[in-house]
C-alpha cells in the first residue's frame, strides 16, 4: 500500500480500539494483540482506513503516514484541494 511507503515493516502504531473486524481481501496491515485483526485496509486508489493514531507522539513513523496518505490523493498539504 502506498500508505505504507518507506515505513519499516514491524514499525509500532499508537493503538487504543478495541474493535476487531474479521480479515478481508482490502486488508493491507495487521495487528496481533490477543488475536491478530486488521489495522489498516485499502480499497483501490480511492479509500484507505487505518484502526490507529498515526497523529500521536507515540507513533514513530505518523507524519510519513499522513504524508503517503495525501500524496496518494495527489495533495501535498491538508489544505490544498479541500
Amino acid at each position: 500500500s502506498p500508505l505504507f511507503d518507506g515505513i519499516p515493516s514491524g514499525t509500532y502504531f499508537y493503538f487504543t480500539h478495541g474493535f476487531v473486524a474479521p480479515s478481508g481481501p482490502f486488508v493491507v496491515g495487521e495487528t496481533t494483540h490477543s488475536v491478530t485483526f486488521p489495522s489498516a485496509v485499502q480499497y483501490g486508489d480511492v479509500a484507505f482506513g487505518v484502526q490507529f493514531h498515526p497523529e500521536a507522539a507515540r507513533t514513530l513513523y505518523g507524519h510519513e503516514l499522513i504524508a503517503n496518505f495525501m500524496k496518494a490523493q495527489g495533495r501535498r498539504t491538508a489544505d490544498e484541494g479541500a
